[in-house]
């Protein structure tokens, strides 16, 4: 209540920031290597805390599948290689194409695509088909950013 009385009609809207871009940006500012410059971009906060407890710190969220002209900004001023690890459902691998053909240009690029497991691959890594980075082991976080590959080739492939 004292917030609504201090500050009548704000909103806060998900699309006019990037969950923990603070911390990233000023990692960027301070990077000496291309591995350093990488960024990991993720759906929700949920999967990038998961990211994050697993050494990528240099991971965003989104906070959801859609991404903004000032979310793309954002992500340009990095300037660095932007890795779409968005969730690997239905409309996970819809946002990966929209969100990748808006990045490819700005980005000059610098754009990847992480590599889900396939189904007998997943069984062997969690024990069952999961859909977003939350969803998997250590081993399978390692093992998607490891296989990420060129926006460029994931679009040929579909």
């Amino acid at each position: 209540p004292l917030f609504d009385e201090e500050f009548p009609g704000f909103q806060c809207e998900n699309h006019d920031y990037i969950w923990n871009y603070h911390r990233v940006f000023t990692r960027a500012l301070e990077a000496v290597s291309e591995e350093d410059s990488t960024v990991y971009l993720v759906e929700g906060y949920k999967a990038c805390l998961w990211m994050l407890q697993h050494g990528y710190h240099n991971t965003v969220a989104l906070m959801g599948s859609y991404i903004s002209d000032k979310q793309q900004l954002m992500l340009h001023r990095l300037g660095g290689t932007v890795v779409l690890m968005l969730d690997n459902d239905e409309a996970g691998r819809r946002a990966t194409k929209k969100v990748g053909r808006l990045l490819w240009r700005p980005l000059y690029g610098r754009l990847k695509v992480a590599r889900y497991p396939d189904d007998d691959i997943q069984a062997s890594i969690n024990g069952e088909a999961d859909s977003q980075p939350d969803d998997y082991t250590a081993e399978g976080v390692h093992w998607i950013v490891a296989n990420s590959y060129p926006f460029h080739l994931h679009m040929m492939q579909r």
